[in-house]
């Protein structure tokens, strides 16, 4: 940051805020403490405490959020996995009303369309894999505003092999992996891991790069070249 900003904070429970503010704004704030942060300063507010920052003369601040998924957030991604659930456990794509002539009660729900919906009912069911795949996709998904940027004169497969031997690589800092159980998941796509490579990409989540000289199957080479591609990641560990 640049400049001089005062920042104040508490720990209230009046959670009030002041009505068609475009901001939240607490209706009652009332500071316990409060600093003055200069250039190079950096200051943590746990989650659930108010705070307000003042500036005290010409200044930029850069605000890095920690990411927890509300409970709305995780049902609207669950239901988009139900929907892709139901491409994969196949139904009529249409109610077709099985009676050629006309009906009898046109106001009356017919037996017929009520079974159809049973039966997607039927079929509204996640497996733990699928919540967690769900999960590690949504988790590693880019905000919008991020835009990778590919190589403008790429490696080659062979080029890129020999310098990650030599010199090893690293994950683009906009890059978001997770991994649980044969899965990774990269920037909102998931990854089925074979046995023999599980540990690399497992060291590739946790510690965002890979020594040089690190062992790899050429199927997870490919997938790595792929990214490398894709601006995901970077040969070299700087």
């Amino acid at each position: 940051s640049e400049g001089r900003r005062r920042w104040r904070i508490s720990s209230q429970t009046d959670r009030r805020m002041v009505a068609g503010a475009p901001l939240a704004v607490l209706a009652d704030f009332r500071p316990e403490q409060e600093w003055i942060l200069e250039c190079g300063d950096m200051l943590y507010l746990p989650p659930h405490i108010a705070h307000e920052g003042t500036a005290l003369e010409e200044c930029t601040t850069w605000s890095i959020g920690f990411r927890a998924p509300a409970a709305r957030e995780l049902a609207a991604t669950l239901l988009d996995r139900l929907d892709q659930t139901l491409d994969e456990r196949p139904l009529p794509p249409r109610y077709a009303d099985p009676s050629p002539g006309p009906a009898r009660q046109p106001g009356r729900i017919p037996d017929g369309l009520l079974d159809y919906a049973r039966r997607v009912a039927g079929r509204l069911r996640l497996t733990d894999a699928d919540i967690e795949t769900a999960l590690g996709e949504h988790l590693s998904e880019p905000k919008p505003t991020v835009v990778f940027e590919r190589p403008s004169q790429p490696l080659s497969s062979r080029q890129f092999a020999t310098e990650i031997r030599r010199h090893g690589l690293h994950l683009d800092r906009r890059t978001q992996m997770l991994h649980r159980g044969n899965r990774c998941y990269i920037n909102g796509e998931t990854l089925e891991a074979d046995a023999q490579d599980r540990a690399l990409m497992h060291g590739l989540s946790d510690r965002r790069l890979l020594a040089a000289g690190s062992a790899m199957s050429p199927s997870a080479h490919e997938t790595l070249y792929r990214w490398y591609v894709y601006g995901w990641l970077h040969p070299g560990l700087h």
